[in-house]
């Protein structure tokens, strides 16, 4: 599930490294929620979404549920798959990264969320045999693999405005993992240089995103973007 809400640019950049950058074989369906973009970012991600050679796709537009936990209810609500993924229009995926994510989720069946974001999890070590593990935690962010099975066993996630997700997993403590080694997730809004910088000060300037703050400058894991 990819969640939109305004931002058309990094809603651009987000589906191209989307549609590029996923083994689509591993994915049933895609569904593009838009929370009642005013900007034209919806009209992009649909038109990015119906060009994605996926099985089945389905976009619900302008909900303004205004609440990332709400749309998660309500995309598990109709969920039959064992596994997804949920992305938001400021997130640009690597190659691979959906082989990668599905292989350590494979041989971790006990572990219920599968974080992502980069500078969360280790560096590869000297003796990293290239094979990706999942580091246990104690939550992951917005964004990440997840199991179905462990959200049907409990309540639905409390919906309190940007609130819920955190709550969520402190209360019920399903098993939690970060991806180890980093895989180069970039976040469009922490990036440092423009276009990005310049698009994130009018976007929070708008209302439409948060002041994560960027990314170290020297830090360039996004260079597989350029």
């Amino acid at each position: 599930m990819v969640l939109v809400w305004n931002r058309a640019e990094f809603t651009r950049k987000t589906m191209q490294c989307l549609r590029d950058n996923t083994n689509w074989k591993l994915v049933s369906k895609l569904v593009i929620y838009d929370d009642g973009s005013e900007d034209g970012a919806d009209s992009i991600a649909v038109e990015h979404g119906r060009a994605i050679p996926v099985q089945s796709f389905e976009f619900r537009p302008d909900q303004r549920f205004r609440a990332p936990a709400a749309y998660m209810n309500d995309f598990l609500a109709t969920c039959e798959a064992p596994l997804f993924v949920k992305i938001d229009n400021d997130i640009a995926v690597p190659p691979g990264w959906l082989d990668v994510m599905y292989d350590v989720m494979s041989r971790n069946p006990t572990t219920e969320l599968l974080g992502m974001e980069y500078g969360q999890s280790l560096p590869p070590s000297e003796e990293w045999d290239g094979k990706y593990q999942a580091m246990p935690c104690r939550h992951i962010g917005g964004v990440g693999m997840m199991r179905t099975q462990g959200f049907f066993e409990r309540p639905p996630l409390m919906s309190r405005g940007r609130n819920g997700w955190t709550e969520h997993q402190h209360r019920y403590k399903p098993r939690r993992a970060w991806v180890t080694p980093d895989l180069p997730v970039v976040q469009l809004d922490r990036l440092p240089h423009d276009p990005w910088r310049s698009l994130s000060e009018q976007y929070i300037a708008n209302g439409w995103q948060r002041d994560w703050g960027a990314y170290a400058a020297d830090d360039m894991f996004w260079e597989w973007m350029r």
